[in-house]
């Protein structure tokens, strides 16, 4: 992991996003100038979700993040589990244009402490690769939130059952990418020319 633009000499971002490649498990926070160019503000290896229960593809929305000891987890019993997201928690959201915005499916991205669950023999303890329900987990949360709230910043702090939160002053847009691995770009392609050949010689061929 890196921290790019990790000092009080930030550029005043207008804005910043997530982008998170499950095929190399990268996480990557930009922020964004005023002329629109991105800027890497922080780079690390991340946990994603297993194959039966992958991260989803797509864009969402970051507007608040929980950033104390005390966020919690619920476990499958709506048991609270301090300890296990490490003090931070970004919750994904999906927002309507002009409208309210929602958690999708629970998931998150956040630290990990596999030590603080109830039955850690259960889950998987690594914060890389596919090992995660399909949530984003995180293996230096500490320096991630720092690196978000300095190129964001915070705004009011609120609480609800599952610990004390901040809204952030710009919402940061996250966007969950599976490109295709180059290998398989060039089997496919490769299979594209011989079938167009084949196809070629047989409708030129003589009856």
């Amino acid at each position: 992991m890196r921290a790019i633009a990790n000092n009080p000499k930030y550029p005043r971002f207008v804005g910043a996003r997530i982008i998170i490649d499950v095929q190399t498990f990268h996480l990557t926070l930009e922020g964004i100038l005023g002329d629109g160019s991105p800027v890497i503000v922080y780079e690390t290896e991340v946990g994603i979700g297993e194959p039966q229960s992958p991260t989803p593809e797509g864009e969402y929305v970051i507007n608040h993040v929980y950033c104390y000891p005390d966020v919690m987890y619920f476990s499958g019993n709506h048991h609270k589990v301090p300890g296990l997201y490490k003090g931070f928690l970004a919750p994904l959201l999906i927002c309507r244009k002009h409208g309210r915005c929602r958690r999708y499916r629970g998931i998150g991205i956040h630290g990990f402490e596999a030590s603080a669950y109830p039955h850690p023999e259960e889950i998987l303890h690594e914060t890389y690769g596919q090992v995660s329900a399909g949530c984003i987990r995180l293996p230096d949360p500490c320096a991630f939130k720092t690196a978000l709230v300095q190129t964001v910043r915070l705004g009011p702090v609120r609480k609800n059952e599952r610990g004390t939160y901040h809204w952030l002053k710009t919402p940061i847009d996250v966007i969950v990418v599976n490109p295709e691995p180059v290998l398989v770009t060039i089997v496919r392609d490769g299979l594209g020319f011989l079938r167009n050949g084949i196809e070629s010689i047989l409708n030129g061929a003589p009856e």
